[in-house]
């Protein structure tokens, strides 16, 4: 049996692989432990559920679709906790990495700008929401970030 990993460590594997991949979660086998443990899951969508951008209507309905599913199975699979996490803006997944350097951080500037927190996440941010959500048994089927 493996060590259990040190929330450090957790964090910045989620943090890491989120920067990979953010639609597609599946833990490596260190962080899988933690929901073996419970069997609790958490999945993720995103702000396109709410705020679907110019021909964002596939991506948009997949967002809506991973979240309904979410509150769905937490409904279903009680009382094995599901929580859906669905974050805003965050700047290091590589979502925006098509985007000219220029444009993508004018873009995260003009975002963060408008929100209260005067910034937009990082996986680090997604990764400590992640990890509250796997260890804190009180909540249930959370979505937001």
């Amino acid at each position: 049996m493996l060590d259990r990993p040190s929330r450090a460590e957790l964090i910045r594997a989620i943090s890491n692989y989120l920067g990979e991949r953010m639609t597609a979660f599946a833990f490596d086998e260190r962080i899988g432990e933690i929901a073996a443990e419970s069997g609790d899951q958490t999945v993720f969508s995103g702000i396109l559920s709410r705020r679907p951008g110019l021909n964002d209507a596939v991506l948009a309905g997949v967002n809506a679709a991973v979240e309904a599913m979410g509150r769905a199975l937490a409904r279903d699979l009680a009382p094995v906790r599901v929580n859906t996490l669905s974050p805003e803006m965050t700047r290091d997944t590589g979502a925006y990495l098509s985007m000219p350097e220029e444009a993508r951080e004018g873009m995260y500037s003009s975002i963060a700008s408008r929100l209260p927190v005067q910034r937009v996440g990082s996986g680090e941010d997604i990764a400590e929401a992640t990890l509250m959500l796997m260890t804190n048994g009180y909540h249930r089927n959370h979505s937001g970030c």
